[in-house]
């Protein structure tokens, strides 16, 4: 959602910062500049909390009859569940980004700055 927020302003950034001579490289900063700390965010805060809720729900709720058992469920973390649900988040998080980057590199700058001058 930030990077489809952040589209118009981006490009307009972008389409100057070529004209004064920047690499294209300047791009994949600017975007991972954007994305990274809440990324990092989403995934310290999803995995925590993801952690604890079950704890809260096992203390909260008698689950027994859920389960057709006379014994509460325990509480277990399945590592390879935890591993393949950040690294999903991570490979979508990584395509986003480069599909939001390759189409802000086909944004003419003309154009970009145009808009800037009509806004103004």
């Amino acid at each position: 959602m930030t990077l489809t927020l952040a589209t118009e302003p981006r490009n307009r950034l972008l389409a100057l910062l070529r004209t004064l001579g920047a690499p294209r490289r300047a791009a994949t900063s600017l975007a991972l500049w954007e994305v990274g700390p809440p990324a990092v965010a989403a995934i310290v805060a999803g995995t925590v909390f993801g952690a604890i809720v079950p704890l809260v729900v096992l203390a909260a709720v008698d689950l027994r009859p859920f389960t057709a058992s006379t014994v509460q469920p325990s509480y277990q973390l399945d590592p390879a569940i935890l591993a393949l649900t950040l690294g999903g988040f991570v490979a979508l998080a990584a395509v986003l980004t480069a599909i939001a980057l390759l189409v802000s590199r086909r944004i003419r700058a003309a154009r970009a700055l145009r808009t800037v001058e009509e806004g103004t």
